[in-house]
């Protein structure tokens, strides 16, 4: 198995880990109301989950393209999905099932041909530069729309996923030679800074990997990402913020893979990136009431008596 096709096997499982983690957090939030030890239990499994999930999207990265990695963010969707499906124990609607359909489908694609990219000199400044034209846009954005509840939780939760997808442009600049070039640590005869992660033993490849300032920036903006996300629940129902913290956390690294680290895509993988986009509006913009109570949602009721958030 290719390295580049080993990164999205891996990309898949921790994305699953990940938003499988999130839904089983709130799972364990409602169920301390009933039981708190267990409640409590369900939440701390959960939080381990997604803590592992951003160590295995790491090595995802460090394997394979940062683009490829980053538009698998979108798959853990199809994970949750057949999660709430089988919790409800509902039959499975053509909606899910093509939303499902196309989030599968797409890592064939992004496997099916690969072309290392260009020996270009990558420019770190860059990486900055688009990370501080993006967090101002949505800084301003925020500013100005404070005011209308529902939009300014969207604008949190697209924030929130920048933010997340910057972590993985930062992930993949810790584990070249640029980024352990500027170790806090001296540079050590069992791990040239500038040697392959892959051809490095493990314990001193780790060492390098996270004592560099590009480790510790992706492991506060990991932390930042969180914090934005909880606090834009405060102004909007999960059920309405996640597309927009989806998309952005998959926008983010196909336009860094691409302006940032040059990275090519063949016509076919762009064609495995775009039934990602699909696979995620189409299940996250139609997701019904019982998903949502699935993943611990609460529910209130309509005018007309019906159930409702």
């Amino acid at each position: 198995m290719g390295a580049h096709v080993l990164s999205i096997v891996i990309a898949f499982l921790a994305f699953s880990m990940l938003d499988l983690g999130k839904a089983f957090q709130k799972v364990g939030l409602a169920a301390m109301s009933r039981s708190r030890t267990r409640g409590t239990g369900i939440w701390l499994v959960a939080s381990v989950a997604t803590s592992a999930s951003s160590f295995l999207i790491l090595y995802a990265v460090s394997l394979g393209s940062v683009l490829i990695v980053g538009s698998m963010a979108g798959t853990g969707l199809a994970a949750v999905t057949i999660l709430s499906v089988l919790m409800m124990k509902e039959p499975v609607r053509p909606r899910e099932i093509l939303g499902v359909a196309c989030i599968m489908a797409a890592p064939f694609l992004l496997a099916s041909v690969y072309r290392e990219p260009p020996a270009t000199r990558l420019i770190i400044e860059h990486l900055f530069y688009f990370l501080g034209t993006v967090l101002a846009v949505f800084t301003l954005l925020i500013l100005t729309f404070r005011m209308r509840e529902e939009l300014l939780g969207i604008l949190l939760a697209g924030g929130a996923g920048t933010l997340g997808g910057f972590v993985i442009l930062f992930q993949k600049i810790s584990t070249t030679a640029i980024g352990r070039s500027a170790s806090f640590l001296p540079a050590s005869d069992s791990i040239p800074r500038t040697a392959s992660l892959l051809e490095s033993p493990l314990l001193p490849r780790l060492v390098h990997v996270f004592a560099n300032p590009y480790a510790a920036a992706w492991i506060v903006l990991s932390l930042l990402s969180t914090f934005v996300l909880q606090l834009s629940y405060k102004h909007g129902e999960a059920i309405r913020l996640i597309p927009s913290f989806n998309s952005a956390y998959i926008l983010i690294p196909i336009v860094g893979g691409v302006l940032i680290f040059r990275e090519p895509l063949h016509p076919l993988q762009w064609a495995g990136v775009f039934l990602i986009f699909c696979g995620v509006s189409v299940l996250t913009f139609g997701k019904s009431r019982q998903t949502g109570r699935a993943l611990g949602e609460p529910v209130t009721q309509d005018k007309d008596g019906a159930g409702g958030r």
